[in-house]
């Protein structure tokens, strides 16, 4: 019997065990846990020695190595670090926006924002009541440091100091390791980034519609493509209407286009408010996270809003919600206390589709998918 290299000389996982223990008992031993035992109560039948306990420990252990690793990625509404943002982190620290979310950024193993704004050259303080973002580069850093690893810039204020500028904000980006991607424009290679799941490929597709919609031969095109080199598709677009608390007509065509085509799960932004969460065809469609950090404050709405904490579990793709608020201090949000998150679940849900309501209400969706694994 060929044993796995973590069993050989009688040490797993950093744990030394006495010499007359063979791999091959220490394998009979997993083996028989595995199939036999869930929660290894029988092995103490064996002695209450610690020996045995050692042996107890280290199969645990094993068994953890042996589950495929969950890799988490956090979908986030509009960030906007211009205006009064920015006036916000020269008095109180670049960190000031991201302070009492960062551990919620850090627990994903990446982190997509929609990046509202363009990072000029030539950098000046974009003024109250202006709504061509320029952002300073020496906030980037932040996001990076943060755990945000994806920006896309398929939304209307990416080109809002031209194509020179457009090309530099993906350079600072990509400076501080944050991968830029979607086109404000067009559907082309860059609208697209593909993320590693271990053993399946996540693609996400980066969508702008405010002023026109895709073509349906750019669509199929690139569907055609995501589907022969992804597992699974997503769809993270800048869509609808500001201060909408319900989806659109044309969100809810275009979302049943997509499905067919191939998403799996489409995410919104753009309403600065939050959306209901439809399902169609069995996809959930969020249409509107809200935003996440932004310099709107004349309502409740505008200053609440959740991330979408996406990973796979037993063949299932799971999505947990995580609502947040920035009430208390202007731009700076934080997660919402027990009470808040209950109310602001129970509204979502009330709007919703029906059949999720009841999951809504608990922060977390779970669908049945087929997987196939990717070779």
């Amino acid at each position: 019997m060929k044993l796995p290299s973590c069993l050989k000389r009688n040490k797993i996982l950093g744990i030394s065990l006495p010499t007359f223990i063979s791999g091959s008992f220490l394998l009979f031993l997993v083996t028989l846990s595995i199939n036999v035992s869930e929660n290894l109560n029988s092995l103490w039948l064996l002695g209450q020695t610690d020996l045995f306990y050692q042996i107890n420990s280290t199969i645990d252990k094993i068994k953890l190595s042996l589950q495929p690793k969950q890799i988490a990625i956090g979908f986030w509404g509009d960030v906007m670090l211009a205006r009064n943002v920015e006036l916000l982190s020269d008095i109180h620290g670049t960190n000031y926006s991201f302070t009492k979310i960062t551990n919620q950024f850090l627990a994903n193993n990446y982190n997509i924002i929609n990046f509202e704004g363009t990072i000029s050259n030539k950098h000046s303080r974009t003024l109250s009541n202006t709504m061509s973002f320029s952002v300073t580069d020496k906030l980037v850093p932040e996001l990076a440091s943060v755990n945000i690893t994806h920006a896309s810039l398929a939304n209307n204020h990416a080109l809002d100091f031209g194509p020179i500028a457009l090309k530099n904000t993906t350079q600072k980006l990509l400076a501080s390791n944050i991968i830029a991607f979607g086109n404000p424009n067009e559907i082309n290679n860059d609208s697209v980034v593909y993320i590693d799941l271990g053993s399946y490929r996540l693609s996400v597709l980066a969508l702008h519609t405010l002023y026109s919609t895709p073509l349906d031969e750019d669509l199929i095109k690139i569907f055609k493509k995501l589907n022969e080199t992804s597992d699974i598709q997503f769809v993270y677009i800048h869509w609808g209407e500001e201060y909408k608390s319900a989806h659109t007509e044309k969100q809810f065509a275009l979302a049943q286009k997509l499905i067919v085509l191939g998403a799996d799960a489409i995410i919104g932004h753009h309403p600065h408010v939050v959306e209901d969460i439809g399902l169609i065809d069995g996809v959930p469609v969020f249409y509107s996270l809200g935003n996440t950090i932004f310099d709107q404050y004349f309502s409740l709405a505008v200053q609440s809003g959740y991330s979408v904490n996406f990973f796979i579990r037993q063949q299932n793709l799971e999505f947990t919600l995580f609502p947040f608020t920035s009430i208390d201090n202007h731009s700076q949000p934080r997660p919402m206390k027990k009470g808040e998150q209950d109310r602001f679940l129970e509204e979502l849900a009330s709007k919703s589709n029906l059949s999720l309501r009841e999951n809504i209400k608990q922060a977390k969706l779970i669908f049945p998918f087929e997987l196939a694994s990717s070779s």
